[in-house]
């Protein structure tokens, strides 16, 4: 895909929640595999035996982690866009009844 046409497509979906937080996800994924890597581990097997084994290696791919997500937007943004997701999250799972 040309930059332009790029630029183009990503015009098109900057105000749509649903596609923005799907980019997001896929991409913080992508880092947290990267990051998570030298541990042998996926971000989501946290609570496993193999993991207690690693826990000076995960807690260094943690922190490796969030430095390199506040480098992105900066610490103060990602906190921020931390906090509305949450929000959003929270208002969404108590329309549905899950709250």
């Amino acid at each position: 895909m040309t930059w332009l046409k790029y630029l183009y497509v990503l015009k098109q979906f900057t105000d749509s929640l649903y596609h923005l937080s799907g980019l997001l996800a896929r991409e913080t994924e992508k880092v947290a595999k990267e990051i998570w890597a030298p541990s042998g581990l996926t971000p989501s097997q946290g609570p496993t035996q193999k993991a207690w084994d690693l826990v000076p290696v995960l807690e260094s791919c943690q922190r490796n982690f969030a430095d390199h997500c506040e480098q992105l937007p900066g610490t103060e943004e990602t906190a921020l866009l931390a906090a509305a997701m949450c929000k959003a999250a929270d208002k969404l799972t108590a329309r549905e009844g899950r709250a």
